[in-house]
């Protein structure tokens, strides 16, 4: 019995191309977005629940927490009483007290307002917030996040656009021409090559031991320089080939800077008109 040949699909190429576009995301860009949104919103719910607890307890057992004050108002009305003497002063006679019932005297208590409540304190304003004000609290920090994320792609892009640096080492490499072109003086100082006899032979006594003219420096050899000096001669050695290995790397490190410069400068000069 012969084995049936499956014939090719036709769309395989726009599968494997659709997969190799979901297998270039990294698998931590939505776990960062999940982690964030949900750390965006709960926390100030969580927050807020804390405070209002913390508050209404310290409103409990607070006792500077008087009540307002109460200012006492009586208000009395006495009777008159009328005593009618006749002409003759030998009889006296007493009339009898009229019958309008006499007023009692009242005392009422009216509150005055107080300083505790013209000034209400942060704790009772933080015991009255509820879940909802939470939530309030968190759309608003969402929004504002967003909004700095919007502007900060915005300015990103026109960056991008106006300068033609779609990367961090386009970026860099832009910046250290301006810098070259445009602050002269200050690279000048900073690339200065040796002038004299004596800073040739200063530059020659803090090159690293055992690296020859012609060899170029990188970190892999450096490492086994100072693995030897510190066998051979401890720390104290090993202190003065690691100074001198720093001394070498940033020679190298402003030499490949030169070299970018005047390669984008001779770019930019092809370019233009």
């Amino acid at each position: 019995m012969s084995s049936v040949e499956v014939p090719p699909r036709p769309h395989r190429d726009e599968d494997t191309r659709r997969l190799a576009r979901k297998e270039s995301m990294p698998a931590w860009l939505p776990i960062s977005i999940f982690l964030g949104t949900s750390l965006a919103v709960g926390l100030p719910i969580l927050m807020f629940r804390r405070a209002r607890a913390t508050a209404f307890k310290m409103s409990i057992d607070d006792p500077s927490a008087a009540p307002p004050r109460r200012v006492l108002v009586s208000s009395s009305s006495p009777a008159p009483v009328t005593i009618s003497r006749t002409a003759n002063s030998s009889s006296r006679r007493f009339r009898s007290l009229p019958t309008t019932p006499t007023t009692s005297s009242t005392t009422e208590f009216k509150d005055s307002p107080s300083e505790w409540d013209s000034h209400p304190s942060l704790l009772t304003a933080l015991s009255k917030s509820t879940t909802s004000n939470a939530l309030l609290a968190g759309k608003a920090f969402l929004i504002a996040t967003t909004l700095v994320g919007i502007g900060a792609f915005g300015v990103v892009s026109a960056v991008q656009h106006l300068t033609g640096a779609h990367t961090v080492a386009d970026f860099a490499r832009l910046m250290r021409f301006w810098t070259d072109q445009n602050l002269r003086p200050i690279t000048d100082r900073i690339h200065r090559p040796p002038e004299n006899e004596e800073e040739r032979k200063t530059a020659l006594e803090i090159a690293a031991f055992g690296m020859g003219e012609d060899e170029e420096w990188t970190w892999e050899e450096a490492e086994k320089r100072m693995k030897k000096a510190y066998e051979e001669g401890g720390f104290s050695l090993w202190g003065q080939v690691a100074l001198r290995e720093l001394e070498a790397e940033a020679r190298v490190e402003r030499a490949r800077r030169r070299r970018e410069v005047a390669s984008e400068a001779a770019s930019r000069s092809s370019v233009s008109p």
